[in-house]
């Protein structure tokens, strides 16, 4: 095989091949030993092509090519089909199940709190391997890993520690809401296919001390590093040194959420998860320190590159740390060999190791993220660099070098030249993760380059405060509380400056995600100008204008397309972000209520087809933090980015924990409650801060009772059917009771009344007639609910509640039989959609059916467009 005919970049056409065939491997039966077969052979073919016709190079890369794409078939499904028979999943079920299981500890436990619950106990969470577990017949072998949380605190010692567990056995839960993170999905790309909870801490026993190997010594050396890094933070700055750990090690903590969100809403994600910049600042203030002492260059070579593997295995496991460790490694042995270097292979040499190792990296976003935004900067900020210095004076620019001025003016110079590079980077890594941003977190942030850039110096010193805090605590720990103000300091103000940067107008545009031929395309025409920049391109492209003989004025067009094609790409993503900033989103003049699936509580997302949305209570005493995995995402799928107004039925936490979060970070301008609710917030603490905090800003709650109609637009109205301003009963039966009409269609909001409101509300029966009912008290049986619901007479049944039913829950199911019954914890968030002169529809988020008659007409299948 000559060398011309040879591809350029072998390695990244590898990986692009081998990607392919695990994209591939969904299309096509799952048979990964024919596919290993087929690789064997086509393997061989091109071993005897290439001996018996070497002037044939094409058919050789071809079969190769084909084997490539053989082998990325077999690899994806050999991880994502093929486990063993005594694996851990076969122990456990979607709902929890009691379990003793013996596992070794993978990794250092870890104990975090939830800020928002300061009187729960820290629970102790870690990866483990399972040994055994007890069955019927006695203990039996079993394999696989498993995730294990402990609602207390718990002394267990690090890795290899072998440790008996008693608690909840059940798989990890799938997303139940539009727009939810996927926790099943992403433990399944692990191949962690299940989980154990453990409520108390003695049922856990310790049962050997930890095994001294190899592996465990990771995990080790990992909680040492953290300890080092923590050791001496002061009492108060809990958040600063979970953010300090953040940016040096990579490890995230509930005690982050509200920073993370921070980070996120300015676009500067990639400040406190890029690997590569904490990598490169390690290696760059290592090699100024050596240049400093005389170092020898080869040496300081060796000290950068052991320095980086070492942070590599300090940080924690990820595709987007792995790669930037094997960048340096490779880079670093290639200068000591004196090789050349092309940083393209190293990069594809990386990705092809890591999908090797797990082929299911490929769809996360982390992965694509960070290989295609560093191989995009690898790729074109040198000719954006080249376009800008196309606009400079080329004779003033040469004349720097000769004229004799001084060092302030050369200043200038070098600071230009640093903040003209640093522009073009950021624009460059901005634009080609874009779309990805836009696909996997569905959000746009116009504020991405300046923020990143004026938030980079402080990053920089954080990174360095906490090197140095690591390198002096280990080497004298009785300095560490001084060594830990110094490090906290440029942190403490990295914090400040990014949550006044997040009050920016505009800050976090929530948007649809893009098609994947949109994506697709949006590349195809970013690289336009580098492919048409190709010589073998240019050559091909000159022989076929000679062939055809074009006239110049066809030729033209084609050079001013090939170089605008990069901003046609962007106008092709921007639209939709664009278009969100100015427009809400409509519903083609349907109205959307989705009650969301959120464990014991219950919130209702009511969108209107004018693009407004209002919220019917929002609480959950099963999520710790609804607002921020649950109605955020849900908000941000929809494209929405604003609520108009919160109606809140009680004052029951599992009505209104989130309410506070809700009005804080989506402006909501006009909270409703019933006005009996203040009487009743003394029952609870969370109602009794909502108030206050309500009170606090100025916006005083709005005060609804019986009779009351309020206008959400389009047509759209609620009536208050309940409670009256005057009442003795409780909170339960005092709460607000709402029948939303559109279109002559109604839903109805019982919130949680029982015997006493809903005998008075039957003294009125015509008022109640609904089509779709939510029942009242979480789908609970009373006494009244027989009568209550034939006066509504609904003809489908919606219940927000837990996944196991209580026995109220179970008689309710008896009482409405004939009906048909969605439950959120079978169903996941229910969608009623009621559009002028077309049936009512009811979609539920899972593939499940509602329980009683599916036969009713209003009912529309989920796949029915």
């Amino acid at each position: 095989m000559t060398n011309r005919s040879a591809p350029r970049r072998p390695t990244l056409w590898a990986v692009l091949l081998l990607a392919g065939g695990i994209v591939l491997h969904r299309f096509v039966p799952t048979s990964p030993a024919f596919c290993i077969i087929l690789v064997m052979v086509l393997l061989l073919a091109a071993w005897t092509a290439h001996r018996l016709m070497p002037a044939r190079a094409w058919a050789v890369i071809l079969l190769i090519a084909s084997a490539l794409v053989a082998t990325g078939v077999a690899a994806a499904d050999l991880d994502t089909w093929y486990f063993p028979r005594d694996h851990i999943a076969l122990f456990a079920g979607a709902d929890p199940r009691l379990a003793q299981i013996e596992v070794t500890v993978d990794d250092a436990p870890r104990r975090s709190s939830d800020p928002r619950r300061p009187h729960i106990p820290p629970r102790t969470t870690f990866p483990a391997t399972v040994r055994r577990v007890r069955t019927w017949t006695g203990w039996i072998d079993a394999c696989g890993g498993i995730r294990v949380s402990i609602a207390e605190p718990v002394q267990i010692a690090g890795a290899g520690q072998r440790v008996s567990l008693v608690g909840m056995l059940q798989r990890p839960a799938p997303a139940m809401n539009p727009g939810q993170f996927d926790w099943a999905g992403y433990y399944r790309n692990q191949r962690v296919l299940a989980q154990v909870h453990v409520p108390h801490a003695c049922d856990v026993r310790v049962l050997d001390a930890p095994r001294r190997s190899t592996w465990a010594l990771l995990p080790s050396l990992r909680g040492a590093a953290r300890s080092a890094l923590l050791r001496g933070t002061p009492a108060g700055d809990d958040v600063d040194g979970a953010l300090l750990a953040a940016l040096v090690l990579g490890e995230r903590g509930p005690a982050l959420r509200g920073v993370e969100e921070d980070f996120r809403r300015t676009g500067a994600s990639h400040l406190l998860a890029s690997s590569g910049l904490r990598v490169g600042i390690l290696a760059a203030f290592l090699y100024l320190i050596c240049r400093f002492l005389c170092v020898p260059p080869r040496m300081t070579v060796v000290i950068v590159t052991l320095a980086v593997v070492l942070l590599g295995l300090l940080m924690w496991p990820t595709p987007q740390a792995i790669r930037p460790v094997l960048l340096t490694a490779a880079l670093g042995l290639a200068i000591l060999g004196r090789r050349g270097v092309d940083s393209m292979q190293l990069l594809a040499l990386a990705a092809l190791l890591i999908l090797l190792v797990n082929p299911q990296d490929l769809y996360g976003a982390g992965f694509q993220l960070s290989f295609i935004t560093v191989g995009g900067m690898m790729l074109l900020t040198r000719p954006l660099l080249e376009f800008l210095r196309a606009w400079e004076d080329p004779d003033r620019r040469a004349a720097r070098g000769l004229l004799n001025v001084g060092w302030q003016q050369r200043a200038r110079w070098r600071l230009w030249d640093m903040a003209r590079d640093t522009f073009a980077a950021a624009l460059v890594a901005w634009l080609v993760s874009l779309p990805l941003v836009a696909y996997h977190f569905e959000q746009f942030n116009p504020w991405a380059i300046p923020v990143g850039v004026l938030l980079s110096p402080l990053v920089f010193l954080s990174l360095i405060g906490g090197f140095l805090k690591m390198a002096l605590t280990l080497a004298f720990s009785p300095g560490a509380s001084v060594w830990s103000m110094l490090a906290l300091a440029p942190v403490s103000g990295l914090r400040h400056a990014v949550h006044a940067m997040a009050k920016l107008p505009f800050a976090d545009v929530p948007v649809t995600a893009p098609a994947p031929w949109k994506i697709w395309l949006y590349y195809a025409l970013l690289a336009a100008p580098l492919l048409g920049a190709s010589p073998r391109l240019q050559e091909f492209a000159a022989r076929t204008a000679a062939r055809v003989r074009l006239p110049s004025w066809l030729r033209r067009p084609w050079v001013w397309a090939r170089r605008s094609s990069p901003m046609a790409g962007c106008l092709l993503i921007l639209w939709t972000p664009l278009r969100a900033a100015t427009h809400p989103p409509e519903h083609d003049r349907a109205l959307r209520v989705t009650l969301l699936s959120l464990g014991a509580g219950q919130c209702a997302v009511v969108e209107t087809p004018d693009g407004r949305a209002s919220l019917i209570d929002a609480g959950s005493s099963t999520l710790a933090d609804v607002s921020q995995t649950c109605l955020g995402p849900f908000l941000r799928h929809e494209g929405r980015g604003r609520i108009d107004r919160i109606f809140l039925s009680h004052g029951d936490y599992d009505h209104i924990s989130a309410a506070q979060d809700a009005v804080r970070e989506y402006g909501v301008a006009e909270v409703l409650l019933s006005p009996h609710f203040r009487r009743h917030a003394n029952e609870s603490g969370t109602a009794r801060a909502l108030i206050n905090y309500l009170d606090h800003h100025g916006r005083a709650p709005r005060l609804v009772c019986r009779g009351e109609r309020i206008d959400l637009g389009s047509g759209a109205v609620i009536d208050v059917l309940w409670p009256p301003a005057e009442s003795p009963f409780n909170s339960n039966n005092t709460g607000l009771v709402l029948r939303l009409s559109y279109d002559g269609r109604s839903i109805l909001f019982p919130a949680d009344i029982q015997d006493d409101a809903e005998r008075a509300l039957l003294r009125n029966p015509a008022q109640l007639a609904s089509d779709v009912i939510v029942a009242p008290h979480h789908g609970s049986a009373e006494a009244m609910t027989g009568p209550f619901l034939a006066a509504v007479h609904p003809a489908s049944v919606l219940s927000s509640n837990a996944a196991r039913l209580s026995t109220k829950q179970r008689r309710f199911e008896q009482i409405e039989s004939p009906l048909p019954l969605y439950r959120t914890p079978r169903c996941g968030a229910i969608t009623v959609t009621i559009a002028p002169g077309a049936p009512l529809r009811i979609n539920s988020f899972l593939a499940s059916a509602p329980a009683g008659n599916p036969s009713d007409p209003l009912l529309v299948p989920d796949d029915e467009p």
